[in-house]
């Protein structure tokens, strides 16, 4: 049985178009339309992308400007710590000005030192993070220097301001001042009372009390002199003594500010932390005076007395014109004057002084500017 042989010629009845496949024009088409939605897919992507580029880009303008001009020739900061105080380095590598096409590039290397002014060697993230959150040791000296002297200032600034004309004029003014039960009237006894301040505070010899004769009309022990000669001799000690505080007091405000001048220029914040400091030891000193003057305000009075006159030089009768001038009570509203203008010193430093946030963060950059000459 022979096989057919094949042929090149079609079969009788059937269409070649028919027997041809009939898939590729509409494979053709599927494929075509795949790649329409893969464009679109790439398109959408790439206008994803350039959104986040531009909103990150914005949000590094709006940092920088408010973090300052400073923010712009900072290294790069990957400490979390240091981040939101300093704000992130604008473009890694790069002092210039972000564009808003710029795309952070993660894969930047870390800025050195040398992209800084007047910092030459390497400043890496531990450095950066050494320079801002360190404490010298000299401004830190300086600044218990000012928290230990700023209360012998203000206390004897206030001290000052009681022995004032000022101060005794209210004294012998005000509703409840007990009355001089030998004579003097309000008038006499601020004239001889002014005598008496004036001296304390001023370089006048001895004589300029021994000498004073008693005002018409008043009687003295002595009966033409207004002071004995044991009360002169305690003048002359208060106003020996008085001098040298005030002489300690200026000492102490010139080397307040000596340290002001190298805190400023060397440690930012550190005048702050200085009067902060000085503010509360002051507190703590009128503190510890006020519970002894409480406790027991003859005992106080006598044992000031005794550690600074000897000899009690400062014992008087109560006819003698010191105890006339100058009675208990003067000494009770003084001590509570020189108080409370301490006080009141010291809360508004405090105010001004107090460590927020706000005042940690701006000393925070103040010292990397200084440390790093940055603009």
């Amino acid at each position: 049985m022979s096989t057919p042989e094949p042929t090149d010629e079609p079969t009788q009845g059937t269409d070649p178009r028919r027997t041809a496949p009939a898939s590729g024009a509409p494979a053709a088409e599927a494929s075509e339309a795949d790649r329409a939605v893969e464009q679109d897919r790439a398109a959408e992507q790439d206008r994803a992308a350039e959104a986040a580029a531009r909103s990150a880009a914005e949000e590094r303008a709006r940092r920088e400007a408010a973090a300052g001009p400073a923010t712009a020739a900072m290294p790069a900061i990957t400490d979390p710590a240091l981040e939101p105080v300093l704000g992130p380095h604008p473009a890694k590598g790069n002092t210039e000005a972000v564009s808003d096409e710029d795309v952070p590039d993660e894969t930047a290397p870390r800025t050195s030192g040398s992209d800084i002014p007047g910092v030459t060697d390497v400043a890496d993230e531990e450095t950066l993070h050494a320079a801002l959150t360190g404490k010298p040791v000299f401004p830190r000296v300086l600044q218990w220097v000012v928290a230990i002297l700023s209360p012998l200032v203000v206390l004897m600034g206030a001290l000052r301001l009681v022995a004032s004309g000022g101060f005794l004029w209210l004294e012998y003014h005000r509703p409840g001042f007990p009355a001089d039960d030998y004579g003097f009237d309000t008038a006499q006894r601020t004239t001889l009372g002014s005598y008496g301040v004036d001296f304390i505070n001023g370089f006048a010899g001895r004589d300029y009390l021994a000498t004073l004769r008693q005002l018409p009309g008043t009687k003295t022990v002595d009966g033409t002199l207004a002071f004995r000669d044991p009360e002169v001799t305690h003048m002359v000690a208060v106003q020996s003594l008085l001098h040298l505080g005030y002489l300690v007091a200026v000492v102490a405000a010139v080397l307040i500010g000596i340290s002001f001048l190298v805190l400023r220029s060397r440690y930012a914040g550190g005048i702050r932390r200085g009067l902060f400091a000085g503010a509360w030891v002051t507190l703590g000193i009128l503190l510890v005076l006020g519970t002894l003057g409480a406790l027991g305000w003859d005992t106080f009075f006598t044992d000031f007395h005794r550690l600074f006159f000897s000899g009690g030089q400062w014992e008087f009768y109560l006819d003698d014109t010191l105890i006339r001038l100058y009675p208990p009570q003067f000494w009770v509203d003084a001590a509570i004057t020189v108080a409370a203008l301490a006080v009141i010193t010291c809360l508004i430093t405090l105010i001004l002084t107090w460590p927020t946030r706000r005042r940690r963060d701006r000393s925070v950059r103040r010292q990397a500017e200084k440390d790093f000459r940055l603009a």
